[in-house]
């Protein structure tokens, strides 16, 4: 769990194996919220997908903001999709499914 965006990206950075695979990185889909200190949700996933090259792991943008600005910003960004809080539980499971396949979280 990453305390800001920073954060994020040095985890993602940090998990790659030394050949700079993205298929080694332990993790199936990411959760980002958008408003963080110190990097913002954006920034973090636009270097996630473009400096780190992380291209095939899914990120759902998270926000309580539901202006189609924000959507369109987090998109454009590299999101996989995005999503307004609260997230109900049966709305989590259904993003889990979707990405990580499978019929149970």
């Amino acid at each position: 769990q990453a305390k800001h965006g920073l954060d994020a990206v040095q985890q993602m950075k940090q998990s790659r194996n030394f050949t700079g695979d993205s298929h080694d990185i332990n993790y199936g889909l990411i959760f980002m919220d958008l408003s963080m200190p110190i990097m913002d949700g954006c920034e973090a996933i636009r270097q996630i997908r473009n400096q780190l090259n992380i291209l095939d792991i899914p990120i759902v943008a998270l926000t309580a903001n539901a202006l189609e600005q924000g959507r369109d910003g987090a998109l454009l960004a590299g999101a996989t999709e995005f999503v307004t809080k609260p997230i109900l539980r049966p709305d989590l499971h259904k993003k889990c499914t979707l990405h990580l396949g499978g019929g149970s979280v």
